[in-house]
């Protein structure tokens, strides 16, 4: 896997749940604190990727949404496309790893997502394509 195939598929997947644009940015501060925490072994591999994104998506929408999704929610939208059976499973795991702390601090969901966009331009200009250039108020966050 690559981060062109993470990215298509969190944006997928954000489309098929129905989720705020902000979900997936926190899904991956997610994956990342799981992937720390887990020293010794690959938490994320090409095996488990897709099912570590969904379960970090549903474990940031139950924090960011009003009306927070659930497995049986993930199951209804995704089982065309997803074996989900070992969801539950993950989610206790992820869970866990993290000791229960879901929440994202505003500030480090704008870092993720100046970082990220900072990413992105940087692919979009080496393909040769332009880009908008960056306003003052955000380059101090791409400085950090």
């Amino acid at each position: 896997f690559d981060e062109g195939a993470v990215a298509g598929t969190l944006d997928a997947l954000r489309r098929d749940l129905g989720l705020d644009q902000e979900v997936p940015i926190m899904a991956l501060v997610l994956v990342e604190r799981c992937a720390a925490r887990s020293p010794g072994r690959c938490f994320v591999s090409a095996a488990n990727w897709q099912h570590v994104l969904i379960c970090a998506l549903l474990l940031a929408a139950k924090t960011w949404c009003e009306d927070p999704y659930t497995v049986s929610d993930a199951r209804e939208a995704l089982s065309d496309s997803y074996d989900l059976s070992r969801l539950p499973d993950l989610e206790a795991e992820m869970c866990a790893l993290m000791h229960f702390n879901l929440s994202v601090k505003p500030r480090t969901l704008y870092e993720y997502y100046f970082a990220l966009r900072e990413l992105g331009r940087t692919r979009l200009r080496a393909q040769g394509k332009a880009t908008t250039p960056v306003s003052r108020k955000t380059q101090p966050y791409l400085q950090r």
